[in-house]
């Protein structure tokens, strides 16, 4: 028997429930000969008859009617199926959301929402996070470029600014003039985010010093580490503002925003989603979380 598509199910029971081709041809949004075709073409898919007549009046055989009573138990089924699902969706505490970012990102935000729905953390660099979220793995993610794709909606959340730390064990007094500072920082040794360190490829570069002259002695993948390794009088580096692990014995100096302009993060999300209510209530408490970070 071939497959029966399900429009002509539908058209079968809305023609069962109200007993009427008129009236069912309004319900479904067509006309009476199109209801009239589509019964027809159900019933030359079934290997029985599905209609009689009594008089002028179309009804069910009995082969109908056993038909009708199983479907109408699967729809029952399926419409309590879609009436939770309505539900899960429309109330966030019942929601489950699966929110990827760096691993310093998460750090900053995890454990002050109080969003509550269940939430899976996931540890994902930028081009993951934006394919977790186009393939549906990922329910939302917070990246620093806005993704090329028509596909996702991307709203801004929060702003990184940057700052120079550097040792006073190193550097007892940093030079008034920029280049002198750059000149000595350019042999000091240096932390780095990653490598290359985009950010401070960009701010030294910015200063005309190539990021291959600066005297690189420790790598890491995160900025809290960067700052420990600071702290300790290893090296200098450029690390984000909200970095609160500073100790006192290090020089901050303020990245201008003329050479290094804050980096700007995003929350990113299908577009089907943008009337979720559990996403509009994240991005409520993500904006209280980076409130001052705008």
């Amino acid at each position: 028997m071939p497959k029966i598509p399900v429009y002509l199910i539908e058209a079968f029971i809305t023609f069962c429930q109200t007993q009427n081709i008129q009236a069912a041809a309004i319900k479904l949004g067509i006309s009476q000969p199109a209801l009239s075709k589509q019964l027809m073409a159900l019933e030359q898919m079934l290997p029985q008859p599905i209609f009689t007549f009594q008089g002028r009046k179309k009804v069910l055989t009995a082969f109908g009617e056993e038909l009708q009573v199983h479907l109408q138990e699967r729809l029952m089924g399926l419409q309590e199926i879609i009436e939770q699902a309505a539900l899960n969706h429309s109330d966030p505490s019942k929601s489950f959301v699966r929110i990827a970012s760096r691993r310093e990102i998460l750090d900053r935000f995890a454990d002050r929402l109080k969003f509550p729905g269940a939430i899976q953390f996931i540890e994902s660099s930028n081009s993951p996070t934006i394919a977790g979220i186009l393939n549906r793995t990922l329910d939302f993610g917070i990246v620093h470029q806005v993704p090329d794709s028509s596909e996702l909606v991307a709203r801004p959340l929060f702003k990184d600014h940057f700052m120079l730390v550097i040792p006073k064990r190193m550097m007892k007094t940093p030079p008034a003039k920029t280049k002198d500072l750059w000149n000595e920082l350019s042999r000091l040794p240096c932390i780095c985010y990653k490598k290359p360190d985009e950010i401070l490829e960009q701010i030294s570069a910015a200063n005309d010093v190539s990021f291959k002259n600066l005297n690189v002695v420790r790598v890491t993948a995160n900025y809290l580490s960067v700052a420990k390794l600071v702290n300790a009088g290893m090296g200098w580096s450029a690390i984000p503002t909200h970095v609160s692990t500073i100790s006192s014995n290090v020089h901050i100096i303020p990245v201008p925003l003329k050479t290094f302009p804050p980096r700007q993060f995003y929350g990113v999300f299908r577009p089907e989603l943008k009337n979720a209510a559990w996403l509009r209530l994240l991005f409520s408490d993500l904006n209280s979380c980076f409130e001052d970070q705008k």
